[in-house]
């Protein structure tokens, strides 16, 4: 009987333990993947062109915040997706989401839940949100959080202005 020989990774396996070790850490490798997507995809980071590398290592840190977000959103949205829909969200993000995407001013009596509203911000980055699509990715929440981000400043502006000025 011949023993295949090959290699998953080139970190030492001597014990089961290290090997579930090694297993578990693999396992966590789309977390770093679908962040670097966020980046590619949604940020445009590739095209930046900029000649210091001490500015580059800024933006690019900078824009890891942000890209992280949408990508957390993602991930809480499929791990728990019954929770309160304000683990994600700010209250002006959940009202100014329910509201325009119901194209109402009166408020749900229940606070909607994370799952629903995260389908909600990726339909409004192109998500189609049929029975087999599945749950939404990164990539159309990415696009549904930045129209989002943009319809809750003009809802908080508008908001701001009718308590000014009655």
């Amino acid at each position: 009987m011949q023993v295949l020989k090959w290699a998953l990774t080139n970190l030492p396996v001597k014990t089961l333990e290290q090997a579930l070790e090694k297993i578990f850490l693999y396992k966590q490798r789309w977390h770093i993947e679908n962040h670097h997507k966020v980046l590619k995809s949604g940020c445009n980071i590739e095209k930046v062109k900029l000649n210091h590398i001490e500015k580059l290592k800024v933006l690019i840190a900078l824009v890891s915040i942000v890209a992280y977000r949408p990508y957390w959103m993602t991930w809480i949205a499929r791990v728990s997706p019954e929770d309160d829909c304000r683990v994600v969200l700010s209250e002006s993000e959940w009202k100014t989401l329910y509201c325009f995407r119901n194209k109402t001013k009166i408020l749900p009596q229940k606070i909607p839940r994370v799952q629903e509203t995260m389908r909600w911000i990726a339909m409004l980055g192109g998500f189609l949100g049929r029975k087999g699509d599945g749950q939404p990715g990164t990539t159309t929440t990415w696009r549904g959080w930045q129209r989002l981000r943009e319809v809750t400043e003009t809802w908080e502006l508008y908001n701001d202005c009718a308590a000014t000025y009655g």
